[in-house]
């Protein structure tokens, strides 16, 4: 198995996220009080907190309620890498080592590229060597696990499903957010959606255009670009800044639209389509590749979402 070709991304940068969660067998950083378990494997606060640090520190401080939900999301995204690790221990068999040894190899001459040593890299992970061989193993190990799995047949399915992504069908997109979580008290839910209502209202009948509603009201990172998201692609499974319904919504709407007041777990949305691109036609046979990285990114959302419904889970953030 040639595990290169079937990477999402680039398998360095799986690797960090691989990283992030060792199990009992990782070095523990300062703060060991436990995040959450998994099946009873713990993930710890400091885990946690170099996961955070890892995707990047925020221009300003967020308010209390999106520093809670910046937290969850990283959280679940280490939840994640654990069930992952957990299932392919139960499904895949070990990897052979020297396909470990040649991406060990390969690594190490990227980070000298990158001016890095393979001692800086495990620094910054907080990990030994043989815990990123480690950790590489398990990569490999899901990338056999699916190509095993995978047939001709679900790759020509899943191209016809997504025809839109691979004929490069893209909508641009901007967006006015008004953050609620869905545990919040039902009267500051309903207190939200009736602002983000009135504001609708304001837009369509031209009393305000909706890059300076975004500007003055939205709680997005993206206010200050009159909340532009720029242009996406028609691509699902939480892999762009909207969740999956308001994004199949957006590439059934006209440009110059703008949506009804959408619920989702993060708050209130409006949407505009700014522009439509129509893209071409593609050829199946070309993006082959494409189409299997997809298939593959497709599977693992299927098995995450199986396991977490059979796994015992608990979250301890406070």
């Amino acid at each position: 198995m040639n595990g290169r070709r079937w990477t999402v991304g680039g398998m360095t940068g799986t690797l960090v996220l691989w990283c992030a969660v060792g199990g009992a067998s990782a070095q523990k950083t300062e703060t060991n009080a436990p995040a959450a378990t998994v099946n009873g494997e713990v993930i710890t606060k400091g885990e946690l907190e170099a996961f955070l640090k890892k995707a990047g520190q925020m221009p300003v401080p967020l308010p209390e309620a999106q520093r809670k939900q910046q937290q969850q999301m990283a959280l679940n995204a280490l939840i994640d890498a654990v069930l992952l690790r957990q299932f392919l221990e139960k499904n895949a068999p070990p990897i052979d080592d020297k396909q470990v040894n040649m991406h060990m190899a390969g690594l190490a001459d990227q980070l000298r590229q990158q001016g890095r040593s393979l001692s800086d890299f495990c620094r910054e992970m907080n990990r030994s060597e043989a815990q990123i061989r480690a950790d590489i193993a398990a990569i490999h190990r899901w990338y056999a696990y699916a190509e095993k799995h995978i047939t001709e047949q679900d790759l020509e399915k899943c191209y016809q499903e997504n025809k839109d992504l691979f004929d490069q069908v893209r909508v641009r997109v901007s967006e006015i957010v008004m953050r609620v979580p869905t545990q919040a008290d039902p009267s500051e839910r309903e207190l939200a959606r009736k602002r983000i209502q009135e504001l609708r209202d304001k837009i369509v009948a031209n009393q305000i255009p909706f890059e300076e509603a975004a500007r003055q009201f939205s709680q997005a990172p993206t206010k200050d670009q009159g909340g532009d998201l720029d242009w996406l692609p028609h691509l699902r499974g939480g892999l762009l800044p909207l969740p999956d319904d308001i994004v199949e919504l957006a590439f059934k709407m006209q440009p110059g639209q703008v949506s009804e007041v959408l619920n989702s777990e993060f708050g209130f949305y409006l949407i505009k389509v700014t522009q439509r691109d129509p893209g071409r036609p593609s050829e199946y046979a070309k993006v082959k590749q494409e189409v299997r990285d997809l298939c593959v990114e497709e599977m693992k959302m299927a098995i995450l979402n199986q396991q977490r419904k059979t796994a015992d889970i608990h979250i301890l953030l406070q």
